[in-house]
Parts: C-alpha cells; structure tokens; sequence
C-alpha cells in the first residue's frame, strides 16, 4: 500500500542546528517528531503536510515560531483547532491550476480538480462553494505541480489554514510519484479530494498523533475513520463519495444556515418549509404534536387530538440551529408571577385617582393576544374584556372606584380561548 500522502517518515531526516529549532517549534504543536521530514524548502509532515523554511511574505508575523502557532495544525480526522477558513473565504473558495500541470496526456489533471470541486460542491448543508478561476491571482487555492520537491512514495501535499482566515494556498501534485504511475481520472480525484480537504482543514482519520491543547473534537464524528477520504493510506483507492464521517465534520467547519417558515400556531395541522435543515426535530411533542417530512423541505405538524401546549421545531446543520416555537391548540396561560404597577409607583396596588395602572409577567409571548376584565368581589362584570398588552405602559380599564376585584386574563387565539385566569386587585387613593 502507499500513502495518500506518504508514510515513510523515517528517512531523509536531517537537522542543523536551525533546522532542530523549527523542528522543536512544529513538535511542539503536537506532532511526534519522527513523522517530520525536512527538504530542501520545507518541513513534510505526516508525509502531507508541506510547512515552508522561510515565512510566506504575506503572512502577519515577524518569525518562523510565529508563523507555526498560525497553522491550523491538529491531528485527527473529525478535529478542529482554535483557526479555520472564514465565511467570507469559504463562500466562494477559487481554485486556479497552474501552467505547471501539463494539458495533456497522464499527468493532465484538470478533469480531476473538476470532479474534485463536484465532489465538494455535492455535499449538502455546507456554506462553503468552490469554483475554478483563470486568474491566478483571485485563486485561494493553487493546484500546481511539486517541480521535483516531494518524494517519490508522496503522491501529494498542501498548505494548510491558518490564524488569518484563508483556505491552505497550494495544493502541490507529484507528476512523477511511484516512478511515474499513470493514475487515472477516479484515482486522482481521490487523491485530490484529500488535498483539498486538508487545505479547509481536515485532517487524517488515521494517526492519532499526541496531546494538544489546540485540539477539538468535531461534535459527532469518531476519533478514527477507515472510510475517511482524509485517511494516509492509499491503497489504489478510486473516487466513490465522502465517508458519512467526512460529511459531517464538513458541515460543522462549514455549516449552511437553516431557516424555518410556517404559521406560530396550528390547530390541527400545519406545513412549514425548512432550508438547509439537515437534521430536523420537534421538541416537547410527545403526546401534543407529531412531525412528517414531506420530501422538499417540507414538513407537516399534526395536532395529537384535542391536545394543547408549547413544542418547538428546530433544524440543525453542524454547531446552527433554527428553533421555532409553536403552540398546539389553544395556548395554555400559565402565570407563574404578575406584577401590578401604577404611576403613583406605590406597588402592589392599582390607583383610583391616578392613570397609569400597568402589569407584567415573565411568560408574557408578543405573539398572542391578551384579553383582560374586571371583576367585582360578588363575581359581576365592571369592566368588559377587552384587548389589554402586558408589560407596556397601557392603563387597562381607565378610572375604577376604590374597592377590591379580580383581575382576570386569558389569551386569544385562532385554535381557541384559554381559561381565565384570575388574581386579585386593590384599588386605592394614591393621593
């Protein structure tokens, strides 16, 4: 078997005394020593990971420790670290292929940079989008060849993300690996979905490598992945997908953005349009609602019987979520604490002789409308239901003589009233 990016870290190692220090500045983020190689320009890690002597001119730092604590270097396939490519990078990824790869013939491989971007474009619920460029110098990434610089078992290697926000610059192909093996279209995707994939920051599934504190792990994917497209091994592998694995560490580094459209309120049952939701679920259902999904981002919600209460829908694409709460049946008032005011700012009581009564509570839903009255101590109506709006500045009921009601309120709603719920007032002489 040979490497997807090479596995003979062994040889070729040598270390001046400069060399040792940038060496110990690499080792320190993590990486076991005997897994760096040094070539004449550049550092190969893992047998893929190309990391230049000098410091990129474009790169915001005064030195080559600098520079390494930029990278975006992490282990394990299904890992992050603190760096990744910005959405303003990742919307719209442009990838230009040098004059170095040749037009024609085997080592012509731009019918695999296109299957390759296909590839990546095909997966869903993703933000990123690639696309070729014929301009050099509006490419994010590069796809060029090594010009001798890789070994012969390192099929390939690329630059990775780093602090800045930008995508790994280059993805360099080695025209003359395995003394010139005449790969095919489907294994050259392969290989370059791999590139591709450590240039936005995935990493391989297969060499665990040491303790680092830049290291985390991508919520929902395994540790190890034999079926990653970013395994080191490549054992003659032609394209076939992405494994599920890959997928979702893709979506969390590059989540799309869901969205839920749809009525607040269903009474027996109703269809809401979900975009981008490549997990969906309705919480607090059980025995109040159920959902179906209907194909085309829709989905239906369905009322359990005469079953009221509060559930949320909620769609989920990586580390995003849309939530949308959603009352089933008639809304159910439950007021755990209601707070009387009045301008007299003498609490607790409603004022006879001043405007300005007012009330509050926590579960107050802008949503809904409120219906409030006024009762008597004998339970007579003195003051009709009417619209009143919690938590606003609105007096209710006007003028009211001084005595003790009950101050009842309900909600209003296409599926039905809910019952009154009433607490007890006094009006007073705030004078």
């Amino acid at each position: 078997m040979l490497s997807s990016c090479n596995k003979d870290f062994e040889k070729g190692l040598s270390e001046t005394a400069n060399t040792n220090l940038q060496i110990d500045e690499i080792v320190k983020l993590g990486f076991q020593r005997e897994s760096i190689v040094e070539l004449k320009k550049y550092y190969l890690v893992e047998g893929c990971y190309l990391i230049p002597k000098v410091v990129p001119k474009d790169f915001k730092g005064s030195d080559f420790k600098d520079y390494i604590k930029s990278l975006a270097i992490d282990k394990k396939a299904q890992y992050r670290t603190d760096y990744s490519v910005s959405p303003t990078v990742s919307s719209s990824i442009k990838i230009w292929v040098s004059g170095t790869i040749p037009t024609g013939g085997t080592d012509d491989w731009r019918t695999a940079v296109q299957n390759a971007i296909n590839a990546y474009n095909n997966v869903q619920y993703v933000s990123y989008h690639l696309e070729l460029t014929n301009s050099s110098s509006m490419a994010n990434i590069i796809i060029q060849s090594d010009n001798g610089t890789l070994p012969d078992g390192t099929l390939a290697s690329a630059y990775l993300p780093n602090a800045n926000g930008n995508t790994g610059s280059s993805v360099f192909v080695n025209l003359d690996a395995m003394s010139n093996y005449p790969f095919s279209d489907s294994e050259k995707t392969y290989i370059l979905c791999h590139e591709l994939g450590h240039a936005l920051g995935l990493r391989h599934s297969d060499i665990p490598g040491v303790s680092n504190p830049l290291n985390y792990l991508i919520p929902g994917t395994p540790t190890s992945d034999p079926n990653s497209i970013m395994h080191s091994i490549w054992s003659f592998h032609t394209w076939n997908d992405f494994s599920s694995d890959d997928k979702t560490a893709l979506r969390y580094l590059f989540p799309a953005t869901p969205t839920i459209t749809g009525s607040g309120a269903v009474c027996s049952e109703e269809t809401y349009t979900v975009v981008n939701g490549h997990t969906v679920i309705l919480e607090n259902g059980n025995g109040i609602a159920t959902l179906t999904n209907l194909g085309g981002n829709q989905y239906k919600i369905t009322r359990v019987g005469s079953a009221n209460g509060k559930v949320t829908l909620k769609a989920i694409v990586g580390p995003k979520a849309a939530n949308k709460i959603i009352d089933i049946g008639a809304p159910d008032l439950q007021l755990t604490t209601i707070e009387f005011k009045n301008s007299a700012n003498t609490g607790g009581s409603w004022c006879s002789s001043h405007m300005g009564n007012t009330f509050e509570f926590n579960e107050f839903d802008a949503n809904i409308v409120y219906e409030a009255r006024l009762l008597d101590m004998f339970g007579n109506v003195v003051k009709l239901p009417r619209t009143v709006y919690p938590n606003s500045t609105q007096d209710p009921f006007g003028y009211v003589p001084i005595g003790w009601y009950t101050f009842e309120i309900k909600t209003k709603h296409s599926c039905g009233d809910s019952d009154w719920i009433g607490y007890e007032i006094e009006y007073v002489n705030c004078n």
